[in-house]
Protein backbone atom coordinates (compact mmCIF):
# COMPACT_ATOMS: atom_id res chain seq x y z
CA UNK A 1 0.00 0.00 0.00
CA UNK A 2 0.97 3.56 -0.83
CA UNK A 3 1.87 5.87 2.44
CA UNK A 4 -0.87 7.66 3.71
CA UNK A 5 -3.55 5.30 2.48
CA UNK A 6 -4.94 2.52 4.42
CA UNK A 7 -5.08 -0.45 3.03
CA UNK A 8 -7.73 -1.50 0.65
CA UNK A 9 -9.57 -5.38 0.64
CA UNK A 10 -9.62 -7.36 -2.22
CA UNK A 11 -12.90 -8.33 -3.37
CA UNK A 12 -13.89 -11.92 -3.49
CA UNK A 13 -16.89 -13.87 -4.49
CA UNK A 14 -19.01 -14.67 -1.42
CA UNK A 15 -18.22 -17.89 -0.11
CA UNK A 16 -20.68 -20.91 0.30
CA UNK A 17 -22.25 -20.90 3.77
CA UNK A 18 -20.35 -23.21 6.36
CA UNK A 19 -22.18 -24.92 9.18
CA UNK A 20 -21.46 -23.19 12.19
CA UNK A 21 -18.82 -24.27 14.55
CA UNK A 22 -19.67 -26.50 16.92
CA UNK A 23 -21.94 -28.35 14.59
CA UNK A 24 -24.79 -25.78 14.26
CA UNK A 25 -26.40 -25.21 11.02
CA UNK A 26 -27.20 -21.85 10.31
CA UNK A 27 -30.60 -20.91 11.25
CA UNK A 28 -31.72 -19.90 7.94
CA UNK A 29 -31.23 -23.07 6.28
CA UNK A 30 -34.14 -25.07 5.02
CA UNK A 31 -36.24 -26.90 6.94
CA UNK A 32 -37.97 -30.35 6.67
CA UNK A 33 -41.18 -30.70 6.83
CA UNK A 34 -42.62 -33.17 9.23
CA UNK A 35 -45.20 -34.72 8.12
CA UNK A 36 -45.23 -35.65 5.01
CA UNK A 37 -41.25 -36.35 6.06
CA UNK A 38 -40.92 -39.20 8.24
CA UNK A 39 -39.33 -37.94 11.71
CA UNK A 40 -36.49 -40.18 12.40
CA UNK A 41 -37.94 -43.71 11.02
CA UNK A 42 -40.18 -45.24 8.87
CA UNK A 43 -41.26 -49.07 8.17
CA UNK A 44 -43.56 -50.77 5.46
CA UNK A 45 -43.64 -54.54 4.69
CA UNK A 46 -42.10 -55.62 0.85
CA UNK A 47 -41.69 -51.82 -0.55
CA UNK A 48 -40.84 -48.48 1.02
CA UNK A 49 -41.79 -45.49 -0.31
CA UNK A 50 -42.80 -42.01 1.00
CA UNK A 51 -42.17 -37.78 0.30
CA UNK A 52 -39.29 -35.74 1.49
CA UNK A 53 -40.27 -32.02 1.60
CA UNK A 54 -38.11 -28.95 2.59
CA UNK A 55 -39.14 -25.40 3.07
CA UNK A 56 -37.41 -22.16 2.63
CA UNK A 57 -36.92 -19.73 5.14
CA UNK A 58 -35.54 -16.79 2.48
CA UNK A 59 -38.33 -14.79 0.06
CA UNK A 60 -38.53 -16.35 -3.04
CA UNK A 61 -36.54 -19.37 -2.22
CA UNK A 62 -36.66 -22.38 -4.28
CA UNK A 63 -35.16 -25.83 -2.30
CA UNK A 64 -33.72 -28.56 -4.39
CA UNK A 65 -33.57 -32.03 -2.42
CA UNK A 66 -31.24 -34.89 -2.90
CA UNK A 67 -30.54 -38.02 -1.81
CA UNK A 68 -27.31 -37.94 0.01
CA UNK A 69 -27.06 -41.76 0.62
CA UNK A 70 -29.16 -44.52 0.73
CA UNK A 71 -29.36 -48.02 1.04
CA UNK A 72 -28.35 -49.98 -2.83
CA UNK A 73 -31.24 -50.05 -4.93
CA UNK A 74 -32.82 -47.03 -3.12
CA UNK A 75 -33.82 -44.03 -5.45
CA UNK A 76 -35.67 -40.42 -5.20
CA UNK A 77 -37.87 -39.24 -7.83
CA UNK A 78 -36.93 -35.81 -9.78
CA UNK A 79 -36.90 -33.58 -7.02
CA UNK A 80 -39.43 -30.57 -7.58
CA UNK A 81 -37.66 -27.34 -7.03
CA UNK A 82 -40.00 -24.55 -5.14
CA UNK A 83 -40.96 -23.46 -1.97
CA UNK A 84 -41.45 -26.17 -0.49
CA UNK A 85 -39.50 -28.60 -2.73
CA UNK A 86 -40.16 -32.04 -2.58
CA UNK A 87 -39.22 -35.70 -3.97
CA UNK A 88 -39.94 -39.21 -3.38
CA UNK A 89 -37.78 -42.03 -1.89
CA UNK A 90 -38.39 -45.50 -3.21
CA UNK A 91 -36.54 -48.58 -1.60
CA UNK A 92 -37.56 -52.50 -2.46
CA UNK A 93 -34.65 -54.98 -1.30
CA UNK A 94 -33.99 -57.50 -3.49
CA UNK A 95 -36.36 -60.93 -3.05
CA UNK A 96 -33.30 -62.66 -1.55
CA UNK A 97 -33.61 -60.47 1.49
CA UNK A 98 -37.13 -60.17 1.38
CA UNK A 99 -37.25 -64.27 2.10
CA UNK A 100 -35.47 -63.66 5.13
CA UNK A 101 -35.87 -60.95 8.16
CA UNK A 102 -36.38 -57.61 7.91
CA UNK A 103 -34.06 -54.95 6.58
CA UNK A 104 -33.31 -51.78 7.78
CA UNK A 105 -31.14 -49.16 6.06
CA UNK A 106 -30.11 -45.23 6.58
CA UNK A 107 -30.96 -42.52 3.69
CA UNK A 108 -29.96 -39.10 4.35
CA UNK A 109 -31.10 -36.44 2.39
CA UNK A 110 -30.29 -32.73 1.76
CA UNK A 111 -32.12 -29.40 0.81
CA UNK A 112 -30.54 -26.81 -0.37
CA UNK A 113 -32.03 -23.02 -0.77
CA UNK A 114 -31.32 -20.85 -3.12
CA UNK A 115 -28.14 -19.11 -1.28
CA UNK A 116 -26.79 -22.26 -0.65
CA UNK A 117 -27.20 -23.02 2.54
CA UNK A 118 -28.18 -26.80 3.13
CA UNK A 119 -29.71 -28.78 5.74
CA UNK A 120 -29.57 -32.74 6.11
CA UNK A 121 -32.19 -35.09 7.41
CA UNK A 122 -31.30 -38.98 7.98
CA UNK A 123 -34.09 -41.88 8.36
CA UNK A 124 -33.91 -44.98 9.31
CA UNK A 125 -36.01 -47.58 6.64
CA UNK A 126 -37.28 -50.91 7.53
CA UNK A 127 -38.60 -53.38 5.64
CA UNK A 128 -39.95 -56.40 6.45
CA UNK A 129 -40.25 -59.60 4.16
CA UNK A 130 -42.09 -62.65 4.13
CA UNK A 131 -43.81 -65.08 1.90
CA UNK A 132 -46.13 -62.42 0.17
CA UNK A 133 -43.14 -59.95 -0.91
CA UNK A 134 -41.35 -62.78 -3.15
CA UNK A 135 -43.66 -63.90 -6.12
CA UNK A 136 -43.62 -67.88 -6.24
CA UNK A 137 -41.73 -69.20 -9.48
CA UNK A 138 -44.72 -70.72 -12.13
CA UNK A 139 -44.98 -74.33 -11.42
CA UNK A 140 -44.10 -76.81 -14.80
CA UNK A 141 -48.02 -77.84 -16.42
CA UNK A 142 -48.45 -81.97 -16.09
CA UNK A 143 -47.26 -83.21 -19.71
CA UNK A 144 -50.97 -83.36 -20.73
CA UNK A 145 -51.02 -79.48 -20.04
CA UNK A 146 -47.88 -78.49 -21.53
CA UNK A 147 -49.20 -79.71 -25.08
CA UNK A 148 -51.09 -77.13 -26.40
CA UNK A 149 -54.68 -77.01 -27.38
CA UNK A 150 -55.66 -76.50 -31.00
CA UNK A 151 -58.36 -74.39 -31.51
CA UNK A 152 -61.62 -75.52 -32.86
CA UNK A 153 -61.60 -74.30 -36.19
CA UNK A 154 -65.17 -72.51 -36.52
CA UNK A 155 -66.91 -74.41 -39.68
CA UNK A 156 -68.35 -72.08 -41.62
CA UNK A 157 -71.45 -73.45 -43.50
CA UNK A 158 -71.41 -72.01 -46.50
CA UNK A 159 -73.97 -72.16 -49.62
CA UNK A 160 -73.45 -74.69 -51.89
CA UNK A 161 -74.90 -74.06 -55.75
CA UNK A 162 -77.52 -77.30 -56.52
CA UNK A 163 -75.30 -80.12 -57.83
CA UNK A 164 -76.64 -81.04 -61.52
CA UNK A 165 -78.43 -83.97 -61.77
CA UNK A 166 -77.38 -87.18 -63.44
CA UNK A 167 -78.88 -87.76 -66.90
CA UNK A 168 -80.95 -90.34 -65.95
CA UNK A 169 -82.99 -88.87 -63.26
CA UNK A 170 -83.27 -85.45 -65.21
CA UNK A 171 -85.02 -87.39 -67.63
CA UNK A 172 -87.10 -89.10 -64.78
CA UNK A 173 -87.86 -85.98 -63.41
CA UNK A 174 -88.87 -84.89 -67.03
CA UNK A 175 -91.05 -87.81 -67.98
CA UNK A 176 -93.16 -88.17 -64.08
CA UNK A 177 -95.05 -84.84 -65.03
CA UNK A 178 -96.21 -86.60 -68.43
CA UNK A 179 -96.99 -90.02 -67.05
CA UNK A 180 -99.67 -88.06 -64.66
CA UNK A 181 -100.96 -86.76 -67.24
CA UNK A 182 -101.66 -89.33 -69.24
CA UNK A 183 -102.92 -91.59 -66.08
CA UNK A 184 -105.51 -88.95 -65.62
CA UNK A 185 -106.46 -88.28 -69.07
CA UNK A 186 -107.07 -92.31 -69.62
CA UNK A 187 -110.75 -93.46 -69.31
CA UNK A 188 -111.26 -95.59 -66.15
CA UNK A 189 -112.76 -98.47 -66.27
CA UNK A 190 -116.59 -99.02 -65.38
CA UNK A 191 -116.78 -99.91 -61.14
CA UNK A 192 -119.05 -102.38 -60.48
CA UNK A 193 -122.63 -101.37 -58.68
CA UNK A 194 -124.04 -102.20 -55.38
CA UNK A 195 -125.84 -105.84 -55.48
CA UNK A 196 -129.18 -103.81 -54.83
CA UNK A 197 -128.60 -101.95 -58.34
CA UNK A 198 -127.71 -105.15 -60.00
CA UNK A 199 -131.12 -106.29 -58.91
CA UNK A 200 -133.12 -103.04 -59.44
CA UNK A 201 -132.29 -103.24 -63.21
CA UNK A 202 -134.86 -104.75 -64.87
CA UNK A 203 -133.51 -108.32 -67.21
CA UNK A 204 -132.46 -107.83 -70.94
CA UNK A 205 -134.73 -109.68 -73.19
CA UNK A 206 -133.34 -111.38 -76.01
CA UNK A 207 -134.43 -110.43 -79.36
CA UNK A 208 -135.88 -113.23 -81.38
CA UNK A 209 -137.11 -115.33 -78.93
CA UNK A 210 -140.78 -116.78 -79.38
CA UNK A 211 -143.29 -114.69 -77.12
CA UNK A 212 -143.75 -117.54 -74.35
CA UNK A 213 -139.54 -117.50 -73.58
CA UNK A 214 -139.57 -113.68 -73.40
CA UNK A 215 -142.63 -113.48 -70.85
CA UNK A 216 -140.48 -116.19 -68.88
CA UNK A 217 -137.78 -113.78 -69.28
CA UNK A 218 -139.63 -110.78 -67.96
CA UNK A 219 -140.90 -113.22 -65.11
CA UNK A 220 -137.29 -114.10 -64.11
CA UNK A 221 -137.11 -117.88 -64.79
Amino acid sequence: PQEGYPPQALATAPAAPAAIAGGEVDPMAPSFVVPPTPTTSYAAPCRAQFTVQALGLHQHDAITISLESGPPGSSISTPITSNPGSTIFTWQPPPQQLQGAQQTQQACFQARDRTGLTRSKCIQVTVSGGVGCVQAPPQPLPQQQQMPQQPQPQIQQALKPPQPLPQKQQMAQQAAPQQQQVAQQAPQPPQPLPQQQQIAQPPQIQQGLPPQQQMAQQAGY
